[in-house]
Formats: C-alpha cells, structure tokens, sequence
C-alpha cells in the first residue's frame, strides 16, 4: 500500500506546484478481490495463492490441532469470498499437528501422571506416620 501525500498550496514553497506529487494517482481506486479459501493447503502452498490474488500474507500463528496435519491451514482471515481491497493482509492460523501427549491439556491425566500421584501420596502417608511414631512395627 502507498501513502499519497497533498500538499496545501497555501503553504507552498519556492518551486513547488502544490496538489499531488508526481507519480501518484490521488483518488485512484485501489482495486477489489475476492480472499481465496486457503484452508487444508499446506503453508507454502497457501502463501503462494494470496499472493497470487494480489493480498499479502498477514500475521501467522500456530495451534495444536488433532485432526489437520501439521503445517497445513486450520483457518484464516478475512474468510474465503470476501471482497477486500487489493494488498489486504489474510491472517493465517497453522495446524502444529497433534500433541505429543496431553500433559500440557488443563484436567487431562494420563495414566503416567496418576501412578506418580498415588505413589507421592503413599509416601507423604508413610513419612507422616514414621514422623508421629507410628512406625511400622
């Protein structure tokens, strides 16, 4: 996108003409295009159609997803078909595959997670009563 620049005549110096700087189309409109849908196309592949419909590639951010393969388009923004101006940026969400393990999902346990829990558990019970004399005689 270009920044166009006007120039008040009132104010004008020495040589100046005033109006618009030569080269700029002040006024001109900038052109349409429809956003392309971009979802389940691998990034690289991705890029290349907004490119390729006269947008530019905006903010790409990265999301756990079990069911799109990594790398490829969870979704994106503006939608697919919409009308926006010419060079406007399509932001991009990228599946990072599946995770590895549920270890970093809030109230998910894994079975690895509960035996170290009741082991700790079971220790915190014997240390307590080898602590009050109740040892086991």
């Amino acid at each position: 996108m270009r920044k166009v620049t006007v120039k008040n005549n009132c104010n004008k110096e020495e040589g100046e003409t005033g109006g618009q700087d030569e080269g700029e189309d002040e006024g001109e409109p900038v052109g349409q295009t429809q956003v392309p849908d971009v979802a389940q196309q691998y990034l690289e592949d991705a890029q290349a159609v907004v490119l390729g419909a006269n947008l530019v590639v905006g903010e790409i951010t990265y999301e756990y997803d079990s069911q799109v393969p990594e790398g490829y388009i969870l979704r994106q923004h503006p939608a697919a078909g919409e009308v926006v101006d010419q060079a406007t940026p399509v932001n991009l969400v990228v599946s990072k595959g599946a995770r590895s393990c549920g270890c970093d999902t809030p109230g998910s346990f894994v079975s690895g997670d509960m035996f170290l829990g009741l082991l700790g558990l079971i220790v915190l019970v014997v240390v307590t009563l080898c602590a009050q004399g109740g040892a086991l005689r």
